[in-house]
């Protein structure tokens, strides 16, 4: 049974920082449909001061989290306290100078920094136990001169989520003391941690070269300048495999970098002792060295970050060992999910924000199984480093965006999919297609491949390549019967040893069971390449423009959108005002929109 209108709300898949400017947008939507908003939001970020809170406690990644919360503290009514308490847990220590970070801190935690002004007593003392816990707790586990907590740049929100953890033994219980002492009511907007967990969950992405980059700041954000007491930069830990499927550390991090930590040379013994002593803390035995990197300091500006060797084929969950592992999604993401009315992907990093969403065991069969009728894709402004490398010959496109989509939530239910070629031939309907793609040959024997769900598939198969694989790899999850994946193939002619063609009748394009709306931004040099005529004829997607404009931000790139005409799409599509003429019923595409001449078909 479908649910209701009142329980049936809107799941926003996203990251941190880029989706926090849409926040406005959602809520404004949530208002006018009357119904939830439930953020989903990975923990796999071990970037930024997340990255010390995991070196020495262990946990999920919360900086993404926090990060939402904080944006979502209300505004109106206007209250002084709440704008204060905004003020304190958004509130960044020193980025440069150890010892004035320090002293930051000691501030906080003893009730005498400014920050407290606006602040009452009764919330005041509660906060302050919290970070007084944390505090006690980063003392038990140093181990001076060798292990010291790094307190440069950390967040104070993150310390207390990490410090209401800690206490109640939940990283939900955490969140929702942190909603509550915010005023965020939680009947109107959930913020939903993707694994409900109080362990680390890395992520790792396979290239297409065959190496493989473990660890989300490694993917998105691999160069890393940590001021005056560093003179190096972490260069890209990436792991590749032996013949025989051991994996090797394919790049090591600069000497220097280890020993300047503590603005000196240190023996082999002290590192070693470090070595030991951290795994103690936080981390099991044999936890791989790119895990344990503290990534305090790294960069956003596009100018400074160098391309990935090659593109990103999947990515995927590892244990400490390096091992791929498929976690459950949260009951409550899922629960979400298969209620919803209308799901949003948000503007993000694809592979870093809303893929690792998507993988999590569940995740993909709730796609399929949701009552959602329009699930709409925000397209970025921009390609990022996760969509590269520049000198590709083939660009990222918007249709390599929905095929990533696609493939992450087939992968989460055991099946490795493979988008079709380019070679696209349109029959007579746009029902019937002829799409004539190549699958490769796996070695993941928990893995089924599954023929494209479109209509008329006429699917090649290529002799398998004798190359070894990278990575042997046991996923703990038995596959789908093959039966309820691809129906029996008729063959269309003779097959011949290692080339066969297969032809197989399906009723529905796969591409709606995760995306069926896609809002995008004018075609520019910098903007991913939406071809509509594509998208809209053989991937079922109905595609919107809309108009914004360049960003001028410093060592950014790409164009932003109008905020208004975003609103007005947005809005329509959920609002089923969305047809075969644009928004609205309007033939010329200027249906109901944000405003005048912002908003297209």
């Amino acid at each position: 049974m479908a649910p209701s209108r009142g329980t049936a709300g809107i799941v926003i898949f996203s990251g941190g920082s880029a989706a926090n400017s849409l926040v406005d947008i959602f809520e404004s939507i949530r208002r006018t449909r009357s119904c939830p908003l439930s953020y989903i939001i990975p923990i796999s970020d071990n970037g930024g001061s997340t990255s010390e809170l995991i070196r020495v406690f262990g946990g999920p990644g919360i900086g993404d989290v926090r990060s939402r919360l904080v944006r979502l503290i209300p505004s109106h009514p206007y209250s002084p306290e709440r704008e204060a308490i905004s003020r304190l847990l958004s509130h960044r220590l020193s980025a440069h100078d150890r010892r004035e970070a320090r002293g930051e801190w000691g501030e906080i935690v003893d009730g005498t920094a400014a920050l407290w002004r606006g602040i009452s007593s009764a919330k005041k003392e509660l906060l302050r136990s919290f970070f007084n816990l944390v505090n006690l707790e980063i003392l038990k586990r140093s181990r001076p001169p060798s292990s010291t907590f790094d307190f440069r740049s950390a967040s104070v929100g993150n310390l207390f989520l990490t410090g209401a953890r800690l206490f109640s033994g939940s990283f939900e219980s955490a969140i929702y003391l942190l909603s509550s002492i915010c005023g965020i009511p939680d009947e109107e907007v959930r913020v939903i941690p993707s694994i409900n967990s109080n362990f680390s969950h890395h992520i790792a992405a396979e290239l297409e070269d065959g190496s493989v980059v473990v660890g989300q700041n490694s993917i998105s954000h691999p160069v890393a300048v940590l001021g005056k007491t560093r003179s190096g930069t972490v260069t890209d830990q990436r792991f590749a495999a032996t013949p025989n499927g051991e994996i090797v550390l394919g790049m090591d991090v600069d000497a220097e970098i280890q020993n300047l930590k503590f603005g000196g040379d240190l023996d082999e013994e002290q590192r070693r002792q470090e070595e030991e002593e951290e795994q103690e803390d936080a981390h099991p035995p044999f936890t791989l060295p790119t895990l344990r990197t503290s990534n305090i300091a790294f960069t956003k500006d596009a100018s400074e970050l160098s391309d990935l060797p090659a593109r990103i084929s999947r990515l995927y969950y590892v244990n400490s060992f390096g091992q791929e592992i498929l976690p459950p999604a949260n009951p409550r993401a899922i629960q979400a999910v298969h209620n919803a009315q209308s799901i949003i992907y948000s503007i993000g990093s694809l592979y870093t924000s809303i893929v690792p969403n998507l993988v999590l065991r569940g995740m993909g069969e709730a796609m399929r199984r949701s009552h959602a009728t329009t699930k709409i894709l925000i397209l970025n402004g921009c390609l990022d480093r996760e969509v590269g490398p520049e000198s590709d010959e083939q660009p990222f496109t918007a249709a390599s965006f929905i095929d990533a989509l696609v493939k992450a939530g087939e992968q989460s239910r055991g099946i490795i999919w493979s988008p079709p070629t380019t070679n696209i031939k349109a029959s007579t309907t746009a029902t019937n297609l002829e799409i004539t793609t190549s699958l490769s040959s796996t070695n993941r024997p928990a893995f089924n491949r599954a023929k494209s769900e479109t209509h008329t598939l006429s699917t090649t198969t290529t002799k398998p390549q004798t190359k070894p694989p990278l990575l042997t790899l046991q996923p703990p999850f038995p596959p789908p019967p093959l039966s309820s994946a691809v129906p029996t193939p008729t063959p269309s002619r003779s097959p011949s040893p290692h080339h066969t063609t297969n032809t197989l009748n399906l009723s529905k394009s796969i591409y709606t069971h995760y995306i069926t709306h896609l809002i995008h931004l004018p075609n520019t040099p910098q903007t991913p390449h939406v071809d509509t005529q594509l998208l809209e004829t053989h991937y079922s997607v109905k595609c919107i423009r809309v108009y914004g404009r360049r960003n001028t931000l410093l060592g950014q790139k790409g164009m932003l959108y109008d905020h208004g005409a975003l609103r007005g799409a947005v809005e329509a599509i959920v609002g089923g005002m969305v047809n075969g003429n644009g928004i609205g019923g309007d033939e010329s595409g200027g249906g109901a929109r944000g405003r005048r001449n912002t908003v297209e078909r």
